[in-house]
């Protein structure tokens, strides 16, 4: 359950805030769809190949901000430090073991 939450809960979010991006702002929509037509030529007869959308440059920056101002996780980060322990108050979380223990 937690595989098919991860992989899909912040995929979803991203897609959601990319279309919801292009559809209220026209100018947008209008660059999405000509660039867009250069690879959909033959559809519905033919599928566009991912390869060729890919490489399409506004297409990729679309996605590429959808994921930057989408959240990443669906929790808190766990407190870790690599090299030192971290103090709070009494307690001590050991180097590297503070995300095992949560």
């Amino acid at each position: 359950m937690l595989i098919l939450g991860v992989g899909t809960a912040t995929t979803t979010r991203a897609l959601n805030l990319v279309t919801y991006h292009a559809i209220a702002n026209p100018h947008i929509e209008a660059r999405l769809r000509k660039e867009l037509a250069e690879v959909t030529k033959g559809y519905p007869k033919e599928m566009p190949k991912w390869s060729g959308v890919e490489k399409l440059p506004y297409v990729a920056a679309c996605i590429k901000e959808g994921l930057r101002l989408s959240f990443g996780i669906l929790r808190r980060l766990p407190k870790t430090s690599p090299d030192v322990e971290l103090r709070y108050k009494g307690w001590t979380i050991p180097v590297n073991l503070g995300f095992w223990m949560l």
